[in-house]
């Protein structure tokens, strides 16, 4: 039996790749461990192997027997002593191929372990054939004529066919040196063999490319245009035609133009009516459709910073105390001493010192941490920064960090619901743990993705871009109704950066500073909501590359990513903190939707409080996980080099899980 599957993130379907679902050039196998097991059972069945097996296996021993009672040759070895040894050997080997072949014919095996026999029967006979070459003064032809029923009836796997080849021609050559037959025979015994393995490959690739033809259900059928992109549809017929043309080099030329350009994945069209017959399931996609706009491709400059990591534990101790000036001074007596002075003591929870020893930890609740931390996003703005090395290695002023988050903080509503400083701090942490699961970003970008964070909501209003630019508001003409508020807060974050002590870029040379200002922006525009689909659909683009050049996301869009995955972070958290946070957005929406209402507006889907419910809130954040969470995080797991992601998709697959349970109970 083929190994379980992977969990996946409901409710996509688990759909091969491009990559995967082609044969590797060389080996001749698939990249997907399932998909090989069931090419590999079709093949033991439809050609009938343990009966080619046992066929050739009587057709040398028959021939065995011919020879030697033909030319009495059974007598001859019996009478000399030196070959004697010979008739008990062979008799021995027959005994243990056909004890073998009597297990090959056992049902209800492992296909695993009908392959270890056939790989031994393979090998016994072959020296069964060689021991009646050398015993029986026969031409050495015979172990060509064998191999030659190997590759026809056997259906070896290409890579155990050459390591066979590779065995057969070192003993042969063993023996044609013993026997002193002429080199030349070897030599074209050897071109034989070579000859035989170039037809194999090409058979055996072949006989691949049929069965992958054959299962029409590895590749999804052609999407409908109603519910996919342009390009998706236009990468999805290509990698059929590739598949029906294989020897087509033109059409990977094409796949691999089409991948590497970035402005052909804009829009995904979908009617309004065919989210499903769940209207309140589609209200998210709803949203997504109000703010879609295509959008202007922007390039930066290419990084130059070499990665370098430095701890020192005076620099961790002054980051603790300045962590320690953000806490209420009616906590002094509470506090822990510093790191240096008890190293191997656990700190009390939410202290500074907690904050840095636990970074690597995973989820963290920033609402108890704000009942013990005055300024929680600038706390853990520092200690992500810390625990990521970058005071060290950039050599950033922590004064002017530090005076800078208080600041932004500040500058953050706390009459908001849910976009806040709270909501600013998970996202900081969030993005932090996602960094903590890439390798390949440097320091540089991974400062500068910690401050896009940090800003990317500063002083936002509690409204979305459709109450601005429908309620022609001032900020909506200041920017021309594109990325306003995401525009605004770039603004503000670089505004307050000028205020003398909050210069984040202190330290920094100019080139540094220009690319880390030019990556801030980038970043923060990214978690416009009106960009979502259009990054989703770049990130399905890449699963059809074929080559980690194509496959796997470049740094520009590994960072946006994970702003992206963070900013949505609440859905990987435990289920009460998620489901918390799931409840702040959801009121923040419906003051939206009574603001819309007193001003005689269109209600934004999502924000019409008089139609609240228990049920219509539960089927709501089932579509915010089909529509928002689910193709932004599966399709992330697909192309963002993670050394581990699974446990993430593993709780928001659970978190979804619990969404629709709730839902039908409601029912």
């Amino acid at each position: 039996m083929p190994p379980s599957t992977p969990r996946r993130v409901a409710p996509l379907t688990s759909k091969l790749s491009y990559k995967q679902i082609l044969p590797n050039r060389f080996f001749l196998t698939f990249d997907d461990p399932i998909l090989e097991q069931q090419y590999q059972s079709v093949q033991w069945e439809l050609h009938h192997v343990k009966q080619a097996v046992g066929t050739t296996q009587l057709l040398v021993l028959c021939i065995c027997l011919v020879v030697l009672l033909g030319n009495n040759e059974f007598l001859s070895i019996i009478q000399s002593n030196s070959l004697a040894w010979t008739i008990q050997v062979g008799g021995a080997l027959q005994i243990f191929v056909w004890a073998a072949f009597a297990v090959l014919l056992i049902p209800q095996k492992r296909l695993t372990l009908w392959r270890v026999i056939r790989a031994f029967l393979a090998i016994a006979n072959l020296f069964l054939v060689e021991l009646l070459v050398y015993v029986a003064n026969q031409e050495p032809f015979l172990i060509s004529l064998y191999m030659v029923a190997l590759a026809l009836a056997w259906h070896f796997p290409f890579v155990e066919f050459l390591a066979m080849q590779c065995l057969v021609l070192i003993s042969s050559g063993v023996l044609w040196s013993y026997l002193k037959e002429g080199w030349v025979s070897y030599s074209i015994h050897v071109s034989f063999m070579v000859l035989l393995t170039r037809d194999f490959y090409s058979r055996k690739y072949e006989q691949r490319m049929l069965f992958v033809q054959s299962k029409a259900n590895l590749l999804a059928d052609l999407p409908n245009p109603a519910t996919h992109s342009g390009m998706e549809l236009v990468l999805e017929t290509l990698c059929q035609l590739r598949l029906q043309h294989p020897t087509t080099k033109a059409l990977d030329v094409v796949l691999q133009t089409l991948l590497s350009e970035t402005d052909l994945f804009t829009t995904l069209p979908m009617e309004i009516n065919s989210v499903g017959e769940d209207q309140d399931v589609g209200e998210w996609w709803r949203l997504l459709e109000s703010t879609n706009k295509r959008l202007r491709k922007r390039r930066e400059s290419v990084l130059r910073v070499q990665s370098r990591r430095s701890s020192d534990l005076d620099l961790q101790n002054s980051i603790v105390q300045q962590i320690r000036v953000l806490y209420p001074s009616s906590a002094e007596e509470t506090r822990s001493p510093t790191v240096a002075q008890i190293p191997s003591a656990e700190p009390a929870m939410f202290t500074p010192e907690w904050l840095l020893n636990h970074c690597d930890t995973g989820s963290i609740n920033v609402f108890e941490l704000s009942n013990h931390c005055q300024y929680p996003m600038t706390s853990i703005l520092l200690a992500t920064l810390a625990h990521q090395h970058l005071f060290g290695t950039l050599g950033v002023s922590m004064g002017n960090i530090a005076e800078y988050a208080i600041e932004i903080e500040g500058h953050y509503h706390v009459s908001n619901p849910y976009h806040n400083a709270m909501h600013a701090a998970s996202v900081v942490w969030d993005v932090h743990q996602l960094l903590m699961r890439v390798t390949r970003l440097k320091p540089l970008q991974i400062y500068s993705l910690l401050l896009a964070a940090a800003v990317h909501d500063v002083d936002h209003p509690g409204v979305n871009n459709t109450f601005l630019i429908n309620s022609n508001h001032p900020l909506a003409l200041q920017y021309s109704d594109d990325s306003v508020l995401e525009r605004m807060h770039l603004a503000r974050a670089f505004e307050i950066s000028r205020k003398p002590g909050c210069n984040p870029f202190h330290n920094l040379s100019s080139e540094y500073r220009g690319q880390c200002r030019q990556m801030i922006i980038q970043l923060v525009l990214a978690t416009d909501l009106a960009k979502h689909v259009q990054h989703v659909n770049h990130l399905k683009s890449k699963t059809y590359g074929t080559t980690p050049e194509t496959r796997y996301l470049d740094d520009e869009y590994t960072m946006r990513t994970l702003l992206m995955m963070a900013d949505i972070g609440h859905a990987m958290h435990p289920f009460d903190l998620h489901h918390k946070w799931s409840t702040l957005i959801q009121e923040e929406f419906y003051r939206q939707g009574d603001a819309e209402i007193a001003q005689k507006m269109p209600v934004t889907p999502l924000c019409q409080r008089k139609e609240s419910s228990t049920s219509k809130f539960a089927k709501s954040q089932l579509g915010f996980f089909e529509f928002i969470v689910t193709p932004l995080y599966t399709m992330a797991a697909a192309v963002v080099e993670f050394t581990n992601i699974q446990d993430i998709l593993d709780r928001v697959e659970d978190n979804a899980a619990a969404w629709r349970q709730q839902a039908e109970a409601l029912l």
